[in-house]
């Protein structure tokens, strides 16, 4: 009895992911399939970072998302999500306090902690976009600080657990005390 199987040809359709196709191997006599390689992409490099710049970096699902979540089941409420009038336009900003809560990526922004490593493909590029990326964070922390806001940056890895909710409330809690005491010494002042 003949088996009826399918040759890889035969799924290509079915089992191609887009941008890839199989190729054969040429210099074999079966012509077994080498594997998968990546097709030449019909956008230009300049088309395709334009293309790429678009792409718009909110509601990440591992980060922001889940610091989001908590703030509302904590019912910690004042705050605005990438304010357009702050600088840098922090992920999280509490007005009455004047915090803006950055949310960032550990690769991203290049954790102290994590160091998680460069790609190897396009390594020079990848260094420093990554330097570009950590100077930006920079300036725009002493630009707030200027302009008299405070600064809170929440890692990555630090969202699984629960202490950088611990510094909010710690923080939110002494500038409310700190409020409390500047306008009760202002009615003070104008009542002597």
């Amino acid at each position: 009895m003949r088996r009826c199987c399918s040759t890889p040809m035969d799924d290509f359709e079915k089992h191609t992911p887009e941008g890839w196709s199989r190729t054969p191997r040429t210099n074999s006599p079966s012509r077994r399939w080498s594997g998968w390689t990546r097709m030449r992409d019909p956008l230009s490099r300049v088309e395709r970072s334009a293309l790429m710049a678009k792409v718009q970096a909110k509601g990440n699902r591992s980060t922001e998302v889940v610091v989001e979540h908590t703030l509302r089941v904590e019912r910690i409420s004042g705050w605005r999500k990438h304010p357009d009038w702050v600088p840098g336009r922090p992920d999280f900003f509490f007005a009455a306090s004047r915090l803006a809560v950055f949310v960032d990526g550990c690769f991203w922004h290049g954790c102290p902690k994590c160091a998680r490593r460069i790609p190897v493909r396009r390594r020079a590029f990848w260094i420093e976009k990554l330097t570009r990326n950590r100077l930006r964070d920079q300036r725009v922390r002493r630009l707030l600080h200027r302009r008299g806001y405070h600064v809170m940056r929440i890692w990555e890895h630090d969202v699984r657990g629960r202490r950088w909710l611990k510094r909010l409330q710690v923080h939110l809690a002494t500038d409310a005390c700190r409020q409390k005491f500047q306008t009760s010494s202002v009615r003070l002042r104008k009542n002597m």
